[in-house]
């Protein structure tokens, strides 16, 4: 979980630790005269998981104190879609309208009006107001807004931005559906029988002919996907990429309707949202060129200004969540079928795969200062001094294992160990309270130290940090705001890289560890071996038989020695001495 972290090395519970947002900073700098400071809460503790658990309501009370902050300023919290716009219009206008004008029709033929005469005074009201409105009309179409606007919760008012551009669509909206409303009135006084349901006049404004049913108390997608939430905690799905996946399930609830019922969105409504997801720009949600806007109009806009668009991958990974959460509703039979299977692009991920390191680069790479002596604390100038912390360690360690950054990045002093006489890197999940995380079950695994890392002093580099009492191999590093320990490490090898003039797009602390598969294919390394050394699970229907793990220990260690990079030991070695 992001928010969740240690106040310190030595402290024993957990707390919940988050930024206050933008809006809600500049409100209290404001009044207070000074930014706030990060908010930090005891989760009461010291069991990781049962602090994930306690973190989400603990923020939950969080985020309504932040709401009330921004009530008390009466900021936009949100803007309404045309989608959602339109929903509101016909429902408190048309058919509010209709049913007063219905009313109205009957006294008058009650008071004996002649109906060719009420027939034609309607007309001549809906052609005068379409041609030229009075000051009258506007200002009763405005009035008509405004009670839409309190109704629906919206704070819209006529300005400029998006919140003024909203209220417009608004006005625009109303009007439109009064008309239409007139209309429909003045058919009828002419004995024909227009159709007047909820989803013709949704059609005739502009939004889904197709009717969408509303959402049973509890059962609205925000509420469904809490329950999702929660039993995916339980299944130990991680609670930091339940939160990512909430904020994708929220823009699509927007989307297709917050109060739509999950047994009326279709496959047209996800083949949208694709596309919606397609037309916006990296980080929309806080692009100032589309700020406030909801995901449909925010892709309109950008279309019109036509930027650079998110990658398929991006794309994929978001309608991944979504499917993943029709996935649990069908199971639990609340709708029939996953409509959101199918949708995902066809990537080439030989084209998006990170570039491994040449012979020759990795020669250059191994000659440069942060490995043979730098300036101080200037790793990428050459210079007398030798740093050897994890700026050192860990590209060796990787270029050596083929491990995952965040992987070695998040070692314990005591996962270095001996098994069965062989030195190894123990990959493990932490313990209850730990922030070690592995990316599946597969990775966890043990990987043999090559004899070049020992030559060069890692074990002593080990038993050096184990002295000093840390409990983290590298304890210099610290993990994302999503957990991420490879977050750190890869943001200084980028720079480095650039530094050095070495950089190449997709080239980064990750290309080790392809560079690593490379090699082992080269040295005759067997797929089975190379795949518990990389910690990927043999799906083929073999590799489901028998419970004795993929790669011996001495298969393990027999491949990683054979390892050359072309005699790179050669230049690494010569170097430390």
């Amino acid at each position: 979980m992001p928010y969740v972290v240690k106040r310190s090395d030595k402290s024993q519970n957990w707390y919940y630790r988050e930024t206050p947002p933008a809006d809600v900073k500049a409100i209290l700098t404001e009044r207070d005269g000074k930014a706030p400071a990060d908010v930090w809460k005891s989760l009461r503790t010291s069991d990781r998981r049962e602090a994930d658990r306690r973190v989400v309501s603990v923020r939950a009370q969080q985020h309504a104190e932040w709401d009330a902050i921004r009530a008390s300023r009466a900021p936009l919290a949100w803007l309404p879609s045309s989608h959602e716009i339109i929903d509101a219009v016909t429902a408190r206008v048309h058919e509010g309208f209709l049913r007063v004008q219905r009313k109205n029709l009957r006294d008058e033929l009650a008071s004996g009006e002649d109906l060719e005469q009420i027939a034609a005074k309607r007309r001549k009201k809906l052609v005068q107001v379409e041609l030229l409105p009075l000051p009258s009309d506007i200002e009763e179409m405005e009035r008509l807004a405004a009670a839409v606007a309190r109704a629906e919760n919206w704070d819209l008012a006529a300005g400029s931005g998006a919140r003024g551009e909203r209220w417009n669509d608004l006005v625009a909206t109303v009007t439109k559906a009064v008309q239409l409303a007139r209309a429909d009135l003045a058919e009828i006084t002419e004995g024909k029988l227009p159709d007047t349901s909820r989803a013709s006049v949704v059609g005739r404004l502009g939004g889904s002919k197709e009717f969408r049913a509303t959402a049973k108390s509890g059962e609205e997608i925000s509420s469904l996907f809490d329950r999702y939430v929660s039993e995916k905690l339980r299944e130990g799905k991680r609670a930091d990429t339940l939160e990512t996946e909430r904020k994708i399930v929220d823009h699509f609830a927007s989307f297709v309707g917050k109060q739509s019922a999950v047994n009326a969105v279709t496959r047209a409504d996800i083949r949208d949202f694709k596309q919606a997801l397609s037309d916006v720009p990296h980080r929309w949600t806080v692009n100032d060129e589309l700020s406030g806007l909801a995901l449909r109009e925010a892709a309109g806009k950008w279309r019109e200004i036509g930027g650079a668009t998110r990658s398929l991958r991006t794309v994929n990974r978001e309608l991944s969540a979504v499917s993943a959460f029709f996935a649990w509703l069908k199971d639990n039979a609340y709708v029939d079928e996953n409509v959101a299977l199918g949708f995902r692009s066809r990537v080439d991920k030989a084209k998006h795969a990170y570039p491994p390191y040449s012979h020759s680069q990795l020669a250059q790479l191994f000659r440069t200062p942060l490995f043979v002596g730098c300036d101080g604390k200037r790793e990428h100038l050459a210079g007398t001094h030798r740093i050897l912390d994890w700026r050192y360690w860990l590209p060796l360690c990787l270029l050596y294992s083929g491990a995952r950054t965040g992987e070695i990045a998040q070692l314990h002093c005591e996962d270095i160990r001996q098994e069965q006489g062989v030195w190894v890197f123990d990959l493990v999940e932490g313990v209850e309270g730990d922030e070690k995380r592995l990316k599946n079950n597969s990775s966890r695994r043990i990987i043999p130290i090559h004899t070049v890392l020992m030559q060069l002093g890692f074990l002593q580099f080990v038993e050096k940090q184990r002295a000093t009492g840390s409990k983290r191999l590298f304890p210099d590093i610290r993990p994302g705001q999503r957990g991420d320990w490879s977050y750190q490490p890869s943001k200084f090898w980028a720079r480095y890289l650039q530094r050095i003039e070495m950089k190449v797009k997709g080239l980064g602390l990750h290309s080790f560890r392809h560079t690593f598969a490379d090699e082992c294919r080269r040295s005759g390394v067997d797929v089975g071996v190379l795949q518990a050394l990389l910690g990927h699970a043999d799906h083929s229907t073999t590799g489901g038989y028998g419970v004795i793990p993929l790669g011996t220990l001495l298969q393990r260690k027999e491949a990683v020695e054979a390892l050359s990079y072309n005699n790179l030991q050669k230049i690494i070695l010569q170097v430390d001495g």
